[in-house]
């Protein structure tokens, strides 16, 4: 039914994006990837910078492992909205790989825009651990823990930091910490 009236609004207003998009969204859900991939280029060709259909792209496109695509479609809808943390996010988890010092900038530019979604924040630490930049993976973490002092995946991964430094009272404090927590499992 949702798809019907996403068709039904495009078909009356031809250029009303926000409709192509949430058709894809719907088509996405529905695992029919192709009908998904066919409303967002509809939308692209109307505004080919649009954010949110370039966005939508760019993570549908990742999704079938058609990276480069997915990379100027993410790019596109950074460019267009700044502020887009999902797109600098995903940018960051696209070239992880093969340009750490790129993918680390979008991780940090998707923590900066958003704060309150700790999942971004934890990524930049978490991929700062892994390339090495122990210190300032410990900064990251830290400072989520502020925001977001339940996040355990936080705690555990600034635990195995702070015994990786050798800084093992720091991690017995914030095991003792974590276990009177009741907020956490």
């Amino acid at each position: 039914a949702a798809i019907a009236a996403y068709e039904t609004a495009a078909r009356l207003e031809p250029a009303f994006i926000p409709a192509l998009v949430n058709a894809s969204v719907v088509y996405a859900r529905l695992e029919d990837a192709p009908a998904a991939e066919r409303a967002l280029r509809q939308a692209l060709k109307i505004d080919p910078e649009n954010a949110e259909a370039n966005l939508n792209l760019g993570l549908l496109l990742a999704e079938s492992e058609r990276r480069e695509e997915a990379e100027r479609c993410l790019r596109a809808a950074l460019k267009r909205d700044p502020n887009l943390a999902q797109a600098a996010y995903n940018l960051g988890a696209l070239l992880i790989e093969d340009r750490r010092d790129e993918a680390l900038h979008f991780f940090r530019m998707a923590a900066e825009r958003e704060p309150h979604t700790p999942r971004y924040a934890y990524a930049l630490g978490f991929h700062l651990r892994r390339l090495g930049e122990r210190d300032d993976a410990i900064g990251v973490l830290r400072s989520l823990r502020k925001r977001h002092p339940a996040h355990a995946e936080a705690i555990a991964l600034l635990g195995v930091l702070y015994e990786e430094a050798g800084e093992l009272d720091d991690a017995r404090a914030l095991y003792r910490e974590a276990c009177g927590r009741a907020d956490l499992p």
